[in-house]
């Protein structure tokens, strides 16, 4: 094991790190101190999704890690293929969850299957090598100021040969259903990180039981409700060629599936006050208002102390706190300020859940 100085840990942030790990074992954990542990192991230049976690609480504008570049595309994702012409496919800058899903598409087809779907494009045939190839030559991931790439452009169109260019215009309009139906990441991962950095810095070798999961797990979702994603405008511009909207793209503790998460949206202010989602483009006939970034399993009606559909359905509106369940031995999520919401809650938090 590297030496604790290694890490730059001081015996001031030994201390502190000890005390949150203990406060883990015995339930008393504030989010404020996993916020604060984070930051002193992304100090300590432990890189994965301690990292990413903590790039998010860090900076208050970007970049932000992961999980800003992950919020962008979605949000970029949505933007493009809602503004699409498809008469004349523009396939210079796509987000990179548009050039992944296309990238998994050909990765997951038979030989046989892409010689048959891409005839009209390669009437001599292509391989799947080939194919992957040729993307990896059209494309490059677009810089960022640090961190994840939210974007590929295009190297150069006159390096392209015409059939390659008809190529990603098919696929583009063909991977749009799938492109804008991109699970959520599981926030296993993080926890793992977060147990694995204690361990990794001499804290403590104990494994982190099912009960510790599930604790931190609700930390960590607090941690990223209400953040804020930047959106850069000349992106935007050069997706859409207008004007930015009065959006504000933000992470939030979700109830919306049958199991907590985090989504990500874009919110306006109703008549000064309220927050309301704006909707996301959807090829389908049901309306989109969020788009999961992460997934847990934790029961919504066990882990969210919340009896009305009112508040449970727009938590983004209102502060969340992990507090003890009052008459249960777990822990809960909690919607604070429940009287400040649009609709005045019809029930107590503890009333019976009818619907």
């Amino acid at each position: 094991m590297k030496n604790l100085f290694s890490y730059g840990l001081t015996p001031q942030r030994r201390h502190l790190l000890t005390q949150t790990y203990d406060r883990i074992c015995r339930r008393t954990l504030r989010t404020s101190d996993l916020q604060l542990a984070l930051l002193h192991f992304r100090e300590a230049k432990l890189a994965g999704w301690i990292w990413e976690c903590a790039s998010s609480i860090a900076h208050v504008r970007r970049n932000q890690g992961v999980f800003w570049a992950w919020g962008l595309s979605v949000w970029a994702t949505h933007l493009y293929y809602s503004h699409l012409d498809r008469r004349n496919i523009d396939v210079s800058l796509l987000p990179i969850d548009v050039f992944t899903t296309v990238r998994h598409l050909i990765e997951h087809r038979e030989e046989w299957q892409l010689s048959d779907e891409l005839s009209h494009v390669y009437p001599e045939g292509i391989s799947k090598h080939e194919l992957l190839a040729t993307l990896d030559h059209m494309y490059s991931e677009k810089p960022e100021k640090g961190g994840e790439s939210a974007f590929v452009q295009l190297n150069s169109r006159k390096g392209n040969l015409s059939e390659d260019m008809h190529l990603m215009k098919f696929l583009v309009a063909y991977c749009e259903p799938m492109a804008l139906s991109i699970r959520g990441m599981p926030i296993d991962e993080i926890v793992n990180a977060v147990e694995e950095a204690f361990r990794s810095i001499g804290i403590s070798n104990r494994p982190f039981t099912a009960a510790d999961r599930q604790y931190v797990a609700l930390h960590i979702l607090i941690s990223l409700h209400n953040v804020l994603l930047d959106v850069r405008m000349d992106v935007f511009k050069s997706l859409v060629h207008e004007e930015p909207p009065r959006h504000q793209a933000m992470l939030s503790v979700s109830a919306m599936d049958s199991t907590l998460g985090v989504d990500v949206g874009f919110y306006f202010r109703k008549q000064g006050s309220y927050l309301e989602q704006a909707d996301l483009y959807s090829p389908d006939r049901f309306e989109r208002f969020r788009c999961p970034l992460i997934q847990t399993d934790l029961d919504e009606k066990t882990f969210l102390l919340e009896s009305d559909i009112n508040i449970r359905c727009c938590l983004y509106n209102h502060p969340v706190e992990v507090r003890k369940h009052p008459t249960e031995d777990y822990h809960v999520i909690i919607a604070l300020q429940r009287r400040d919401a649009e609709f005045r809650p019809t029930r107590s938090r503890l009333g019976a859940i009818n619907y």
